[in-house]
């Protein structure tokens, strides 16, 4: 998503300068590939097609303002730059119509099933993420580069920076500011929406707007080089050694992997294993070897499973969302925990823990 992101907010940005009906089409592409690699890609066109029709709109304004006046100098709002102004807009807005289409394309053998679901991505149960809660936030982190608040201070810092420079020093329409315009709209326009919907989101839903945050940074430490060499250098290495620091640190997504391999490797041919999850039985992908059961819903029918299955080994995903009489019914009937994996989505829930029947 990020690549495609960059990928189709350059191919729009390109033809400002050598129009092509060859770039079109690679934007169309970048734009129906990109959504088909993840629907929250979709917002980058949506963003586009924002800014692209204040483009058309503002053309027709200038038009009405200067009808009949001739402009005072070559390319001052004359009548050939709102023509060709006006043309790029609809031709993006066309580009990107053909991009809908190409996606509809993509989807089309799973569509019904998109359809079928679609209720599932309103707040329905009020345990969704909120839009304005702790993935907002880390949203908001986003734009400085990591998710570490300590990792993309520096980021939001050069990222500050470089918005008030291109707010200050730059006209929407001009180059600096198409590519803010064009990288970042998207993002406000995504929120406003998931709010207005009553939908949900996580940060990572946010990942196509990462190409604008480092334009941002990018201004920010060009803002800081022409005022003091030195400190545009020392700017940039800070963010690259946060940056590298934030990816070193941090712990796997979700280890469902490494929890499978622990168990497997203490596992005798006849052990059971019992999954405590949210809602799917992820861990098949990893350790079907293991035939393991599960106790859905962050173990609501665990006392059940646990009496009838008698499982060795018990992997529980989501710890803190599981309640304590859930972990005392568990210690009741002789099961300890004996490894725990960190894992950083749900910011800090992501981890597994292993608990094993003591009897063994």
């Amino acid at each position: 998503m990020i690549c495609f992101a960059a990928l189709a907010t350059w191919a729009l940005l390109s033809v400002l300068n050598d129009e092509r009906w060859a770039k079109w089409l690679l934007y169309a592409a970048m734009c129906a590939l990109g959504i088909w690699s993840h629907m929250m890609m979709v917002w980058v066109p949506i963003g586009h097609a924002v800014w692209l029709t204040w483009r058309l709109l503002r053309s027709g304004r200038l038009h009405s303002l200067t009808a009949g006046n001739p402009p005072a100098e070559p390319g001052a709002g004359g009548r050939a730059d709102r023509s060709a102004d006006r043309m790029f807009a609809l031709r993006g807005l066309a580009a990107i119509a053909l991009a809908a289409a190409l996606t509809i394309l993509l989807y089309w053998p799973v569509l019904d099933d998109i359809l079928r679901i679609r209720s599932e991505f309103t707040s329905a149960e009020g345990d969704e993420p909120s839009v304005f809660g702790i993935e907002g936030l880390h949203t908001l982190l986003l734009m400085g580069g990591a998710w570490y608040w300590w990792a993309t201070l520096p980021g939001l810092i050069a990222a500050g920076i470089g918005l008030f420079t291109s707010i200050r020093s730059a006209k929407p329409q001009a180059a600096g500011g198409a590519a803010v315009c064009a990288a970042l709209l998207g993002l406000p326009i995504m929120v406003i929406a998931l709010w207005a919907a009553g939908s949900w989101m996580y940060a990572r839903f946010a990942l196509f707007a990462l190409p604008g945050a480092v334009l941002l940074m990018a201004i920010g430490i060009d803002a800081l080089w022409k005022w003091r060499q030195w400190i545009g250098a020392a700017g940039l290495a800070v963010i690259v050694i946060c940056a590298g620091l934030d990816l070193g640190l941090r712990p796997s997504r979700q280890p469902l992997r490494e929890a499978a391999a622990f168990v497997r490797d203490r596992s005798g041919g006849d052990d059971g294993v019992l999954i405590v999850g949210l809602r799917h039985r992820v861990m098949d992908v990893y350790a079907s070897d293991l035939d393991p059961q599960y106790s859905l819903l962050h173990g609501q029918d665990l006392e059940t499973r646990l009496d009838t299955f008698r499982p060795r080994w018990v992997i529980v995903m989501y710890p803190r969302n599981m309640r304590q009489d859930r972990y005392e019914a568990m210690r009741q009937r002789g099961y300890s925990p004996i490894k725990r994996f960190d894992g950083w989505v749900d910011w800090g829930n992501g981890g597994l823990e292993v608990w094993e029947w003591q009897a063994w």
